[in-house]
């Protein structure tokens, strides 16, 4: 942010970005103004190894340069069976043309929804949750895990959409955004 010349800002993260920003928050806690969190993707320790198993298939497929059986196998995981065949074609292109990246995440090391590190943080900075009404497994319990920890929290749970709710309802996602940046305006 300081070749942009900005001090203080907000963090949002979706899916893997969750971890992104909440390891920014936990590093730069002086310049976050707020945080905002969309089915992110950090786990619990006993987490950690749902869907282990239909990553690494996935993964598998396109080392095996099946690329479009991994990123179907991948999207179908995290946002639910059949979902890969029901994306517009611009957006399938994008999920391939990243594709790639899973095989950076395996060595990356998982963010873990701990005490230790994230109790409290509601106190230190607002925080909005946004969850996907049919998000899969584990996302529901992320989301409803994280907003007990911080009861000062925000919970939105936007619906009719499962993980990828920024593109099935952009405009609530989008009001989501900006009612909390707004509301961070006002005090």
């Amino acid at each position: 942010m300081d070749h942009l010349g900005i001090d203080k800002f907000h963090v949002l993260g979706h899916s893997r970005g969750g971890a992104v920003a909440m390891r920014m928050y936990l590093d730069f806690k002086d310049r976050v103004k707020s945080i905002i969190l969309a089915d992110p993707g950090i786990r619990t320790k006993s987490q950690l190894t749902e869907g282990l198993a239909g990553r690494r298939e996935a993964l598998q497929f396109i080392l095996d340069g099946e690329i479009e059986k991994g990123a179907e196998k991948f999207v179908d995981l995290v946002s639910g069976a059949g979902t890969y065949k029901k994306m517009v074609p611009w957006f399938k292109e994008m999920v391939l043309d990243n594709i790639h990246t899973l095989n950076v995440q395996k060595s990356e090391p998982p963010f873990l929804i701990e005490k230790e590190n994230l109790e409290n943080i509601d106190k230190e900075v607002p925080i909005t949750i946004i969850g996907g009404e049919h998000s899969p497994k584990p996302f529901p319990t992320i989301v409803r895990d994280l907003h007990d920890m911080w009861p000062s929290s925000k919970l939105h749970i936007i619906g009719p959409s499962s993980h990828g709710m920024n593109l099935a309802v952009p405009h609530k996602f989008n009001e989501l955004i900006i009612e909390h940046i707004e509301s961070m305006q006002k005090v």
